[in-house]
C-alpha cells in the first residue's frame, strides 16, 4: 500500500476522507472500509466528481487489480500501520500526490469579462448545451484572444458539469500526433502513459477512455488545415460512441444512458472550419476588442499613470495602434509599466509606427518588437530567442541543455546553478507575457503570434535560420547567407541536406527532428562547421543509413541524440572524440548497449538516458570514469546493475562521482545500496521491475517516471519483507526525501 497518500488523507477534509472511503469500498471489505472513516473522525460525504472518475487518484482504473487487493485487506491494514511507524521513525513528511492539473472552476487567468467577450462566450455556452450541435467552431484574426475564450470554455463546462470530461490540446500549424495525445491523456488523468507506446495504441486508450465517460467535450485550438485525423488522435466518431451506447444499453436493462460528443474548435480561417462541420453545427467570430474595452485593459496592465494628462494623449495611440488585439495590448502594456519618463512613451509610439515585415500584421509586430527591445539584458534576449525556437510547450531541460551548449548563462557554473537561472529568466519572460506557462511548472509556451515576430526577429538581427512546419517546403538559402548563419534549426527534415556539408563557419548550433518524412543525413553533412556547440539531431533513423551518423565537430559542447535508432559502434564511433561535451541526452533511444568509448567524455556533466527502454548493457567503469558528471537521468531505463555475468555497471560506481547532484535512477532489488553522498535532486525508485507483462501491470503502478511531482527529492520503495535498517546510505537520503512512495 501507498503509507504516504493513506496517512495525508487521514488528516484531511472531508472531502479527502470520502475519496478514501470510495477507495476502500472498491478495492477492500467493507469492515476495513469503515474502520478507517472512523479513524478519520471526519464526515463521510460522497462526491459526485469522484463518483464520475471512478478511481483514486488513478489508482484504480481498472476492476481487475480489485479482487486480488481484497483478498490482502487483513495484510494491508498492519501494512498502514508499520509503513506510518517507519516514516516517522525517520521524520519523513508524507503527503499525496497532486492530481492533474485543473483549470479553476470558472475562472481563467488573464480572463476579462468584457461585453464583447462575454457576448460570444454565453453563445459558445448555449451551444454546448444544445444536443443537436455536434460540432462549435470559433474563429478570428491571430492575437484576438481565441484560445483565452476556449480556455474560459473548459472551465464552465467543468463546473457547471455539463460533461463528464473535458479536454483541450493545441495543433498548431505543423501537428504534433505525440504532442496532442500527451495533452488529452493528461487531461483525462492518463499522463502515465508509456513513453513507448507507438501512436496507434495511445489512440485506442484515449478512445476507450473517452468512451467510458460517455459525455465529453474535445477542445481541439489553433487548427490550420481540415484534414485533421481525429480517429489517429483518439477521439471516437459518432457513430463509434452510438454503437457503445447502445451495447451499454443492452448489458443495462434497467436504464437508459446518454451519451455526448462535443467538438470545439478555434481557427483564424473560417473555411477550415466549415470544412470540419455540418449544417446543424455553430460557428462564432471573436472580433477585435472595443475602443473602451482596450483601453481599460491597457490601463489595467500600464497602471494608472496613463490617466495623467502628461501620459494619456500619447497611450491612447499607442492603444490604437494595437488595434484592438489583447496578445498586443497586454505585450506592450507589460513593456511600458515601468516607464515613467514622458519622452519614453513618445519613443515607445515612434516605435510602434515604423515599418513592419511583409506577412504578419503591424498591430503585432511592433508591439512585441518593443517588448523584446526593452529586456535589459542580452542574456534575456537570447533566452528569448532559443524559446522562440522551441515553440509550445517546451521543455525548461531543453533550454538547459542547449543554453549550456551555448553558454548563454555564463555566471552559472553548475548545472543546478543553470537550471536556477533557466527558470528565472523564463518566468521574467513570463511576466513580460511574452512566454506561458505549460502543462507543468518545467514547461513553457509561447503564442504563435508572438512566435512569427521572435523567429522573424531572429532572422533579421541575429543570423537565424528557422525552418518551422510549411517553412520546409522554402528554397535553401544562398552561398552568402549561410557563411554568416550562426543558428539554424529544423523542424521536419530537409530535402537540401544531401548537399555536400552545411559550410557555416559561423555556425553553433543546429537542430534537425525528423517527423515522419524519409531523411537521409549525409556523413560530410557538418563540413565547415568548426565552432559548433550544440547539435540536436531527434527521432532519425541512422541504422537505415547507409553512412549511419554524420562525423561531428570535436568542439560540441551539447548533444542531443534523443529518440534516435543507431548501432552501438556508431554511436561510439562519433562520441569518442568529443572531448569537450558536457551534455550529452539519449534519451528515447532505441538501444541496447553503450559504448565504452563513452569513458572518455571526461568533462561531461549531463548525461540523460531517460526513456531508453530497451538498454540492457553499460560496460564497467564507464560511469565512473565520467568524473565531473553533476546529474545522471536513467528513469525507465537501464536497472541490470550488478549481473551475473560481471559486464554491467555496478551500483558502487555511482559513488566515486563525487560530483553528482542529481540522479533518476531505478534499483530492482532491495539490498545493501550506496548513493553519493551530495546528492540534492534525485527520484529512485527501489524494488520495482522496469519490465512490466501488460498495460494494466503499467497503469496499477501508477507513481512512474511519467507522474507529475512537485518535489525534486523523490523516493520510491517495493520492500517485499526487506527492512531499511541496516542501509545506512538509504536512510540518509530517506531524511532529504520530499516524497516517500511506499509499495
Amino acid at each position: 500500500m501507498r503509507a504516504r497518500q493513506l496517512t495525508s488523507l487521514l488528516d484531511s477534509p472531508p472531502s479527502s476522507c470520502c475519496v478514501l472511503f470510495l477507495f476502500f469500498y472498491y478495492i477492500m471489505a467493507g469492515i476495513i472500509a469503515a474502520q478507517l472513516i472512523k479513524a478519520a473522525e471526519e464526515p463521510v460525504r460522497v462526491g459526485d466528481e469522484f463518483a464520475k472518475n471512478e478511481c483514486f487518484f488513478r489508482l484504480c482504473p481498472n476492476p481487475r487489480p480489485r479482487y486480488e487487493l481484497s483478498k490482502k485487506a487483513a495484510q494491508v491494514t498492519g501494512d498502514i500501520a508499520e509503513h506510518v511507524r517507519e516514516a516517522h521513525r525517520f521524520n519523513i513528511p508524507f503527503s499525496h500526490a497532486p492530481p492533474p492539473q485543473q483549470d479553476v472552476a470558472g475562472v481563467v487567468e488573464g480572463f476579462e469579462e468584457f461585453p464583447s467577450r462575454m457576448a460570444v462566450l454565453d453563445q459558445i455556452m448555449k451551444a454546448a448545451r444544445n444536443p443537436t450541435v455536434n460540432t462549435i467552431g470559433v474563429h478570428g484574426t491571430s492575437g484576438v484572444g481565441k484560445t483565452m475564450l476556449v480556455k474560459m470554455v473548459k472551465g464552465k463546462a467543468k463546473q457547471d458539469s455539463l460533461f463528464t470530461a473535458v479536454v483541450m490540446t493545441k495543433v498548431t500549424k505543423n501537428p504534433d500526433l505525440k504532442s496532442i495525445q500527451s495533452d488529452i491523456a493528461r487531461d483525462l488523468g492518463m499522463d502515465l502513459l508509456p513513453t513507448e507506446l507507438p501512436p496507434q495504441q495511445v489512440a485506442d486508450r484515449i478512445k476507450a477512455k473517452l468512451i467510458e465517460k460517455k459525455k465529453f467535450l474535445v477542445i481541439l485550438d489553433d487548427v490550420w488545415e481540415a484534414g485533421i485525423d481525429l480517429e489517429k488522435v483518439g477521439i471516437p466518431s459518432a457513430s463509434e460512441l452510438k454503437q457503445a451506447m447502445e451495447k451499454r444499453n443492452e448489458e443495462h436493462s434497467s436504464g437508459q444512458e446518454d451519451m455526448l460528443r462535443k467538438i470545439l474548435l478555434t481557427s483564424r480561417d473560417p473555411n477550415v472550419l466549415s470544412g470540419m462541420m455540418d449544417e446543424k453545427d455553430q460557428v462564432f467570430k471573436v472580433l477585435e476588442l472595443e475602443d473602451d474595452e482596450a483601453w481599460h485593459l491597457f490601463k489595467k496592465i500600464a497602471g494608472s499613470k496613463v490617466e495623467s494628462s502628461d501620459f494619456q494623449p500619447i497611450a491612447k495611440e499607442i492603444v490604437k495602434k494595437c488595434l484592438g488585439l489583447p496578445v498586443a495590448i497586454v505585450t506592450v502594456g507589460k513593456a511600458m509599466r515601468g516607464k515613467t519618463q514622458q519622452f519614453e512613451w513618445e519613443d515607445a509610439l515612434m516605435e510602434l509606427k515604423t515599418p513592419t515585415p511583409e506577412g504578419i500584421s503591424a498591430a503585432v509586430y511592433k508591439p512585441i518588437e518593443l517588448s523584446y527591445k526593452y529586456l535589459q539584458e542580452d542574456e534575456l534576449k537570447q533566452t528569448f530567442m532559443l524559446c522562440s525556437l522551441l515553440g509550445h510547450d517546451s521543455s525548461i531541460n531543453d533550454l538547459l541543455k542547449y543554453g549550456m551548449g551555448l553558454t548563454l548563462f555564463r555566471k552559472a557554473k553548475t548545472v543546478e546553478e543553470t537550471r536556477t537561472k533557466v527558470l528565472t529568466l523564463v518566468h521574467r519572460l513570463k511576466l513580460s507575457s511574452l512566454l506561458v506557462d505549460g502543462h507543468s511548472n518545467m514547461h513553457f509556451g509561447m503564442h504563435d503570434q508572438i512566435r512569427e515576430v521572435a523567429l522573424s526577429i531572429a532572422s533579421r538581427d541575429h543570423n537565424v535560420l528557422a525552418l518551422v512546419g510549411e517553412d520546409g517546403g522554402k528554397d535553401w538559402p544562398e552561398k552568402e547567407t549561410m557563411e554568416n548563419l550562426k543558428w539554424i534549426y529544423l523542424s521536419n527534415g530537409y530535402p537540401e541536406l544531401t548537399s555536400n556539408g552545411l559550410n557555416c563557419p559561423q555556425l553553433t548550433f543546429f537542430h534537425l527532428s525528423n517527423k515522419g518524412c524519409s531523411l537521409a543525413v549525409p556523413t560530410d553533412l557538418f563540413t565547415g562547421t568548426d565552432v559548433l556547440k550544440v547539435l540536436c539531431l531527434t527521432r532519425i533513423d541512422f541504422q537505415s543509413m547507409p553512412s549511419e551518423i554524420p562525423l561531428i565537430p570535436t568542439m560540441l559542447r551539447t548533444l542531443l541524440l534523443d529518440q534516435c535508432v543507431f548501432r552501438v559502434e556508431a554511436l561510439g564511433a562519433s562520441v569518442g572524440n568529443l572531448e569537450n561535451l558536457e551534455v550529452l541526452s539519449l534519451a528515447g533511444c532505441d538501444i541496447e548497449e553503450l559504448p565504452r568509448e563513452m569513458e572518455k567524455l571526461t568533462k561531461l556533466k549531463l548525461l540523460d538516458l531517460s526513456d531508453c527502454t530497451k538498454l540492457k548493457v553499460i560496460p564497467r567503469q564507464v560511469l565512473a570514469r565520467l568524473s565531473k558528471l553533476e546529474e545522471l537521468k536513467m528513469g525507465n531505463s537501464f536497472d541490470q546493475w550488478d549481473d551475473v555475468e560481471g559486464r554491467n555497471a555496478g551500483l558502487a560506481e555511482l559513488t566515486e562521482l563525487h560530483m553528482l547532484t542529481a540522479l533518476e535512477v531505478r534499483i530492482p532489488n532491495f539490498r545493501e545500496i550506496l548513493f553519493p553522498e551530495n546528492l540534492e535532486r534525485f527520484k529512485i525508485f527501489i524494488g520495482i521491475a522496469s519490465r512490466r507483462k501488460s498495460w494494466e501491470d503499467y497503469y496499477w503502478d501508477s507513481y512512474s517516471w511519467n507522474s507529475s511531482f512537485e518535489s525534486s527529492k523523490i523516493m520510491k520503495l517495493k520492500l517485499q519483507g526487506a527492512s531499511i535498517e541496516s542501509n545506512d546510505s538509504v536512510k540518509k537520503l530517506l531524511k532529504k526525501t520530499e516524497e516517500l512512495i511506499h509499495l
